[in-house]
């Protein structure tokens, strides 16, 4: 699976772009509605999105 993310869902009136992350492959799931599903990154994530995830 490849990964994008953005930050934020619009910069003034238009969409923000994405960043490519990565790779990652599957690792497990659990729950039923909704569904959560856990993934391993194949290289490490970069800085600014782990900046980011530590303050969630």
């Amino acid at each position: 699976m490849l990964f994008f993310v953005r930050e934020y869902k619009k910069e003034g009136a238009f969409a923000s772009t994405f960043t490519c992350i990565g790779f990652a492959d599957f690792q497990s799931h659990y729950g039923s509605a909704p569904i959560s599903i856990v993934w391993k990154m194949k290289e490490p994530l970069p800085g600014f999105v782990m900046k980011k995830t530590v303050k969630v």
